[in-house]
């Protein structure tokens, strides 16, 4: 026989450690808890049963409305539950039911989680991530121009869906779209949105990633602004862009990255727009083709300038000729002036010396003369 420590304990009943639960489950206290109805159901005399989940853990409910009648006078909730609400619920007691096998928390208030106090965690939310730097758009991973593949991430055949493959067929019909649906609405929707960004982040196919969903209240766009799904978006390296709600419903991711607002606007920020490309490619084909025809005129304006520069060359041997003919014949003139100078001054001293010469000629002739006369 064994000798451990349990098998010294006496045993006891299923019932006395059902009833050891149930004193347990009463020290828990009270609370106010907020979550997600499930699945609720009306019964008799304003009974409710619901779930209350936060997309982790659930909670079985029951409301039962004679606890809570001298607070309301024997009415039923503040607010009645319907699947998908956010409430805030205020929790007597909790009890194990023992014949059932089952816990049970005892609600004793229900009321609508508040939108206000949406918006306050919202906006403290958006600041405390503000300050952290991960909504600065500058430090916003840059989306690809031409993306191998898009991802998208939407409620399963949703208008948003439809309308996210649409664009995308509208506007560059090449490009392929690996789809992952969820849900978007709920508390169980921000896990498996942090589930579908980190299954496409991996995916190679995947360039950039569209997240999705038409519009709603606060309450309905709550999920979106779950701090989980903020930082795994800022998280993957997959750039990521939000097509959620619309303008004036704002949601923390919207903040985070960038922001299409609405599913139909998604595609213009994701992918290319094959008219416009058309467009640019005619373009550059026209400037191609005057580039192709540059050459050519570049050809004929040199040839035409190495044609004028033989003519100037010509020209210059002409000019060249000309001035040695010029200075051929300005030599000869200088030359035929020189000795034409030396004649004339040569003809003038012949000319100034021809009447002495004269004289002299005379004066012997006259003695010749004198000396033929007779008696002489």
């Amino acid at each position: 026989m064994s000798t451990t420590p349990d098998s010294l304990t006496a045993p006891i009943s299923v019932s006395d450690y059902a009833a050891r639960i149930g004193r347990a489950l009463r020290e828990a206290g009270s609370a106010v808890v907020e979550g997600e109805v499930q699945r609720p159901k009306a019964g008799g005399r304003g009974v409710w049963w619901f779930d209350l989940s936060d997309g982790d853990q659930v909670l079985p409910c029951s409301f039962l409305p004679w606890l809570a009648r001298g607070r309301r006078g024997g009415h039923g909730p503040a607010h009645e539950p319907a699947h998908g609400d956010r409430v805030r619920v205020h929790i007597r007691h909790s009890e194990y039911w023992g014949a059932g096998g089952r816990l049970r928390v005892v609600v004793d208030e229900i009321e609508a989680a508040g939108e206000g106090e949406l918006l306050r965690r919202r906006a403290a939310l958006i600041a405390r991530l503000t300050d952290e730097g991960l909504c600065d758009r500058s430090r916003f991973p840059a989306l690809p121009r031409f993306p191998r593949g898009v991802g998208v991430i939407a409620g399963r055949d949703s208008d948003a869906l439809h309308d996210v493959i649409r664009g995308l067929r509208d506007r560059f019909p090449a490009v392929p779209v690996v789809t992952a649906c969820c849900r978007v609405q709920g508390a169980a929707a921000p896990g498996e949105l942090v589930d579908r960004l980190a299954r496409l982040d991996a995916d190679p196919r995947v360039d950039v990633i569209v997240v999705a969903r038409g519009g709603g209240s606060v309450q309905d766009l709550v999920c979106f602004d779950d701090e989980r799904l903020c930082r795994a978006i800022r998280a993957i390296a997959t750039p990521v862009v939000t097509a959620i709600g619309h303008t004036e419903n704002n949601p923390v991711c919207n903040h985070v990255t960038h922001a299409a607002f609405v599913p139909r606007h998604a595609a213009e920020r994701v992918v290319p727009d094959r008219e416009a490309l058309r467009a640019e490619l005619a373009r550059v084909g026209s400037e191609l083709t005057r580039a192709g025809r540059a050459p050519q005129a570049l050809r004929r304006e040199l040839d035409s300038r190495s044609a004028a520069v033989h003519a100037r060359g010509r020209l210059d041997g002409q000019r060249t000729r000309i001035l040695g003919a010029g200075r051929t014949v300005d030599a000869h003139a200088d030359r035929f002036l020189r000795e034409g100078h030396a004649t004339l001054a040569d003809a003038r001293e012949r000319i100034a010396r021809a009447p002495d010469r004269l004289r002299a000629t005379i004066a012997a002739a006259r003695h010749r003369l004198d000396g033929a006369a007779p008696g002489g």
